[in-house]
């Protein structure tokens, strides 16, 4: 018995919907805003990024916490032993 494919074919029509409506009713109200910008020639290459740069960045440093429970363990022995 084959598969439901419907979920799929309605992915596709929702994708070109909000395709279409974005390309023609909201970037032209934008650049109507905007100075009558055309954001038709605007797009982003992916990838411009260094590889790696999120994986590789830096953990900030832990902040110290106040003492622990051996310390305070040890301050209790030492102010009952004086």
């Amino acid at each position: 018995m084959p598969k439901d494919r419907s979920g799929l074919v309605i992915g596709a029509a929702c994708s070109a919907i909000v395709g279409s409506s974005v390309a023609d009713l909201v970037n032209p109200i934008i650049g109507l805003f905007l100075g009558g910008i055309d954001f038709s020639g605007e797009y982003i290459v992916p990838g411009d990024g260094e590889y790696g740069s999120i994986v590789e960045a830096e953990n900030a440093p832990e902040e110290p916490v106040g003492p622990g429970e051996l310390d305070v363990l040890v301050e209790i022995r030492d102010a009952l032993t004086k």
